[in-house]
């Protein structure tokens, strides 16, 4: 029986198995006519003509020495440094493909020899992680009882926040709640402001779990 993939058993795999099925372009070294995959055409193959195929299919082919796979545009040393550099200074997150840690780690560990300096991508890609990992725990801990509206996110780093999430906001919820029955005659932003305070007072590291959840990824997106 198929697995059933859902928000509860949503893993690192799972994630993985849906970025395999992002294209990515190829050169190949045999010839052959178009084939289709869940109604969708591939091809045809004519070396030396590029073509996109899904990375699954690329890598089969580079496992068989049939193709060579052409690097990502934003998996480049100069477009990485850039991409740390911004995730440096400012608060926000920066944009980066949604999939960009699973492709960059299937990359890295099957095509290295098609990648241009793999050894300064590998550290690049992981001061980038540290970063953003470094972004949630922050954010984590200053989270306010309001909607927020977070940019950016790649699916690794929404597997690592959801289950935290979900229990910040309900911990956040039922504080506010009690402190709305207390301060009747109080204003919103007050009570807002007592909220954020009581929550200041928590332990974060009670209510969340943020480095478990990283811990439980590190050995899938280890890139050494």
């Amino acid at each position: 029986m198929d697995k059933i993939i859902t928000s509860d058993t949503f893993t690192a795999e799972d994630i993985k198995f849906l970025a395999e099925y992002e294209l990515i372009t190829i050169e190949p070294f045999f010839r052959a006519d178009t084939f289709s995959l869940s109604g969708i055409e591939y091809g045809p193959f004519t070396p030396p003509i590029k073509t996109n195929v899904p990375i699954w299919v690329a890598l089969t082919l580079k496992s068989q020495k049939l193709c060579k796979i052409i690097s990502p545009s934003w998996l480049t040393v100069e477009n990485l440094t850039i991409l740390l550099d911004s995730e440096t200074k400012e608060t926000r997150f920066s944009a980066v493909p949604f999939y960009y840690a699973e492709i960059s780690r299937m990359l890295l560990q099957s095509a290295e020899d098609d990648l241009k300096s793999p050894g300064e991508l590998r550290m690049l890609l992981q001061q980038l992680k540290e970063k953003r990992e470094n972004k949630i725990r922050i954010g984590l801990a200053n989270l306010e009882p309001i909607p927020h509206k977070i940019n950016n996110i790649s699916a690794r780093e929404i597997h690592i926040m959801r289950p935290t999430f979900v229990m910040v906001f309900d911990s956040l919820r039922r504080i506010q709640e009690t402190t709305l029955k207390k301060s009747s005659g109080q204003n919103l932003s007050e009570t807002t402001r007592r909220t954020v305070d009581i929550m200041s007072s928590q332990n974060i590291d009670d209510l969340m779990d943020i480095e478990g959840e990283i811990a439980d990824y590190g050995e899938f997106m280890t890139y050494d």
